[in-house]
């Protein structure tokens, strides 16, 4: 069974992605409302995806990220995804990460709120078949 992490300090940014994910069939989700919740937990279980939130209460998720590149050997085969309102134009600003820096990170895709059922479906789909976008 295909195990996933939530990671927003959001309770609906949360809900909307569990629903669709319930919705695509996943039924193994975890859930964590800032990045120290969510390193723990990463380290905890055997997972297989991630959903990141960047603007976290605690740790920024490029930080958080560091952190799963680090430990990539707790989780090898985690696939991570990140879901922010920072759009292209931000990236690499103002500390953001670049798309290029948190895919050489491990990032397997970028999702831009606001997301819909639809984009974290495809997100979690091409990052289980192992597509990078």
């Amino acid at each position: 069974m295909t195990k996933i992490l939530i990671i927003d300090d959001e309770s609906f940014m949360r809900d909307m992605i569990k629903t669709a994910l319930k919705i695509a069939r996943y039924s193994d989700i975890i859930e964590a409302t800032n990045g120290k919740d969510g390193i723990k937990k990463f380290k905890e279980y055997n997972l297989d995806v991630v959903f990141l939130d960047m603007k976290l209460p605690d740790i920024y998720g490029g930080d958080v990220l560091k952190v799963f590149h680090k430990n990539k050997k707790i989780n090898p085969k985690c696939k991570i995804i990140i879901v922010s309102t920072v759009n292209q134009e931000e990236m690499g600003q103002n500390n953001h990460l670049t798309l290029k820096e948190a895919e050489e990170l491990g990032a397997s895709s970028w999702i831009i709120k606001p997301i819909t059922h639809e984009k974290i479906i495809v997100a979690v789909r091409k990052a289980l078949n192992n597509k990078l976008y």
